[in-house]
């Protein structure tokens, strides 16, 4: 998956497991209070085989992945023209 910018906004998927490894990054305990909520990126951080991402919703205190996030509906993406935002309110 190709990097996601700072700012994108992202829903941190309901199914994760604690101790569980998702794009080499740990899923831990403390972090499964924020299944399902929708975050924005604010910062990206690129390794050799990953890019771990800080999110607004954890005081940047957690390293998340891209495998953590729910992007396929891309139901989280906001409206940048008057035309989608009339097709997201119908």
């Amino acid at each position: 998956m190709d990097q996601l910018e700072v700012g994108t906004r992202v829903r941190v998927r309901k199914d994760l497991i604690p101790d569980t490894v998702y794009g080499g990054t740990t899923f831990v305990e403390i972090m499964k209070k924020y299944l399902g909520y929708e975050a924005t990126i604010e910062s990206a951080t690129p390794y050799p085989n990953e890019i771990k991402y800080e999110l607004d919703i954890d005081n940047r205190c957690c390293w998340w992945t891209s495998e953590m996030f729910d992007l396929e509906t891309g139901e989280n993406k906001e409206p940048s023209t008057e035309n989608e935002l009339m097709d997201f309110l119908s």
